[in-house]
């Protein structure tokens, strides 16, 4: 349904319950590399808190598994 980027390498048909997908993968040429912004960010993944980073910002767990047992 819509066109794919790069040169196709492997095809593979799943099924999962009634529906029926198609799985492709693409070899891409390498892509222009972004220019440098000269900004350096550290990302700490846990527990208590999903991610916190060295600017003191944190986001807190989503907690998918209580959500996916109610």
């Amino acid at each position: 349904h819509r066109p794919v980027p790069g040169r196709v390498k492997t095809v593979s048909v799943k099924r999962e319950g009634r529906k029926w997908f198609v799985v492709l993968g693409a070899e891409l040429d390498r892509p222009e590399p972004l220019p440098a912004t000269g900004s350096v960010v550290g990302i700490d993944l846990g527990i208590a808190n999903f991610l916190a980073d060295s600017t003191g910002a944190f986001v807190p767990n989503p907690r998918h598994g209580r959500r996916a047992a109610a």
